[in-house]
């Protein structure tokens, strides 16, 4: 939910954690509608999360034909597993077979880290992820995106609460992203800095300050509906 899809939890005997489905913020990405799926995202999967009393979970009992059950019962594009750590051996082969994505819990931690750091990560870009069957590409793929996403950053958190400081009184309660980047343009000189920039920031914020409405006369009404 933090990394910004629409999550329905389950997590009842037989079923999955929950499942998990990701709309695009640029609309034009999104699949077109059916009559049985009105509102179609850009994909879905379910997710499960295995425990374990070692470092590593064995591949036994993780019960991939299982998850890959859940993913195929819920019309899922992906089923993506996440524990402490993976036992190495037939994992990765078990996985290309009913196609499950096995990912670390540290690796799932450190994307919760990128989006308060960088702001919202495109769920398209995240994508790309629940291809991968071996744990280890997972945190390398992980890794190579921290580079992606720092040497696109165009907005700091910095910038982002001077911008804020410069409109403090002089603009009414609705406060849209619009205005934030402009401010930044003009009076910041940070040029590149625009609407979309300003929404991923605050959905990344959003980890720290999961009320944002405690701002509500710092940011303003219209600010964090569209933010949200």
């Amino acid at each position: 939910r933090y990394l910004g899809f629409e999550v329905k939890e389950l997590g009842k005997p037989g079923e999955p954690e929950g499942v998990a489905s990701a709309f695009a913020f640029n609309a034009a990405l999104q699949p077109p509608p059916t009559d049985d799926e009105p509102h179609p995202p850009l994909y879905k999967f379910t997710y499960d999360a295995k425990s374990s009393k070692h470092a590593a979970a064995k591949t036994g009992n993780i019960s991939l034909d299982g998850v890959q059950e859940h993913r195929e019962r819920y019309g899922a594009k992906y089923a993506l597993v996440v524990a402490p750590g993976f036992e190495e051996g037939a994992l990765e082969k078990r996985c290309e077979q009913v196609g499950v994505t096995p990912m670390r819990a540290a690796d799932l931690g450190r994307l919760l880290e990128y989006t308060v750091t960088f702001g919202a990560i495109a769920l398209d870009t995240l994508e790309a992820m629940f291809r991968l069957r071996d744990p280890k590409k997972v945190t390398q793929w992980v890794e190579a995106l921290e580079a992606s996403l720092n040497a696109k950053r165009k907005l700091t958190i910095d910038i982002f609460l001077k911008a804020l400081d410069a409109l403090r009184g002089k603009v009414p309660d609705a406060l849209p992203p619009g205005l934030i980047s402009f401010t930044c343009r003009e009076q910041l000189g940070v040029t590149t800095v625009r609407d979309e920039d300003v929404i991923r920031l605050v959905r990344g914020l959003q980890i720290l300050v999961p009320d944002l409405r405690s701002e509500e006369r710092r940011v303003g009404k219209e600010c964090r509906s569209r933010w949200s």
